[in-house]
């Protein structure tokens, strides 16, 4: 049970939720069944719950997340073991040193993306807000920027390139770091 003081909680609360997909996204790349995966995924949430006093917030979550999943797929795995659809340890580990890689990859890109957002000016940082934020059709978009559904779909498409190229560059020259 976490017995820390709220601040370290809600601290603790955030590093969860914020590492909800890319856990799930860890034990279903290791677990074959959509639905064990998620019983699995629910008990490694309730493990890092309850061992939540004992983490390091010097350290980083995700890491220590992965292992806590791993410990739980193990398990599972052992109970599973009769069933010929079974990964044996060597698949199971080459896919978590897999997982573990793309998960830093990812928050690279990310950080990479929010600096290249930055980059963009106001109105086209709405723009990709109203239509990937608030989820908005091209045409609602047009509707009240008084524009055609044309332009709105060119200037969202030219922005996505935009950011694209940023996110490239970013990531080769690690100016993500």
């Amino acid at each position: 049970m976490l017995t820390d003081s709220p601040d370290t909680s809600t601290a603790f609360a955030r590093l969860l939720t914020d590492s909800q997909a890319k856990l799930y996204a860890f034990v279903f790349a290791q677990v074959p069944d959509a639905h064990q995966a998620h019983d699995v995924f629910q008990e490694t949430n309730r493990v890092l719950w309850e061992q939540a006093a004992s983490f390091d917030h010097a350290r980083e979550f995700l890491p220590w997340a992965f292992a806590v999943a791993r410990n739980q797929i193990r398990a599972a795995r052992q109970k599973a073991r009769r069933d010929r659809l079974a990964f044996d340890d060597d698949t199971v580990a080459r896919i978590a040193d897999r997982m573990s890689t793309r998960a830093q990859a990812l928050d690279e890109r990310q950080l990479a993306l929010a600096q290249c957002l930055q980059r963009l000016s106001a109105k086209q940082r709405s723009l990709l807000e109203r239509r990937y934020g608030r989820d908005e059709s091209v045409h609602e978009i047009a509707t009240r920027l008084e524009q055609s559904a044309n332009a709105v779909a060119v200037t969202l498409f030219r922005l996505r390139k935009t950011l694209s190229a940023c996110i490239r560059g970013a990531m080769s020259t690690g100016a993500t770091s």
